[in-house]
């Protein structure tokens, strides 16, 4: 049996942990699996570690573990290149303001012709700053990423993107909307950027929260 996400999810070069949660009706055969350890898989493009025992379990986080046992199973995944699907993909935590962790929502997609729009969420001040940067490993401005703050008064709160362009925008209940009109030319497809908003907040000595960080991929 095949299925697909409800909407691609875009997955920026990095580090991840995947979960996957099956759930059999009444009357369908149990999945199949093998004892393992098995892995790593790789391709030129990913490499998925499977783990070591007790990889299965009976619950979704919770409940007991089967050792060593490991779903059979396969996942598909396209390129940019290959599809030219537009994409908008965590790769990075942010810190909490006084409204809790700054969130990112892409309201429409990064596709040449169109607008970009990103809804920032738990703003706990009157005003936030999207910041947008075409690289995630190193800053003009402050060098090898990510930037800890921490000598600067906000512990826990890392720059994860260099800082290229940066647009004010005013929050309102606690929400605040950014968006980038991206031109109809071909030569943009699968151009990548970065995205991290800082929300202006009283909750530590720099006066910053700082958004999850994710990444833009353009497509049509």
């Amino acid at each position: 049996h095949s299925f697909a996400l409800d909407a691609p999810a875009y997955i920026p070069a990095g580090d991840y942990g995947v979960a996957v949660y099956m759930s059999n009706p009444a009357g369908t055969a149990n999945v199949a699996y093998t004892n393992g350890p098995l892995g790593p898989f790789s391709d030129a493009n990913l490499t998925i570690m499977v783990g070591g025992a007790g990889v299965a379990k009976t619950g979704f986080f919770s409940g007991s573990t089967f050792s060593p046992r490991i779903w059979n199973g396969e996942m598909h995944y396209t390129l940019c290149s290959g599809s030219f699907e537009p994409g908008f993909g965590y790769y990075g935590p942010g810190c909490a303001g006084s409204a809790g962790i700054p969130t990112l929502t892409a309201v429409s997609p990064a596709r040449i012709g169109g607008t970009l729009q990103v809804d920032v969420g738990n703003v706990g001040g009157a005003v936030a700053i999207m910041s947008i940067g075409f690289s995630n490993t190193v800053s003009a401005s402050f060098g090898s990423l990510p930037f800890d703050g921490t000598p600067f008064g906000a512990p826990g709160c890392f720059l994860r993107m260099s800082t290229d362009s940066n647009t004010i925008l005013i929050a309102g209940a606690g929400t605040a909307s950014w968006s980038l009109a991206l031109p109809n030319s071909t030569a943009l497809l699968c151009t990548q950027f970065f995205n991290q908003a800082f929300c202006v907040d009283s909750v530590n000595a720099l006066g910053f929260g700082a958004s999850d960080a994710y990444a833009a991929i353009v497509g049509q």
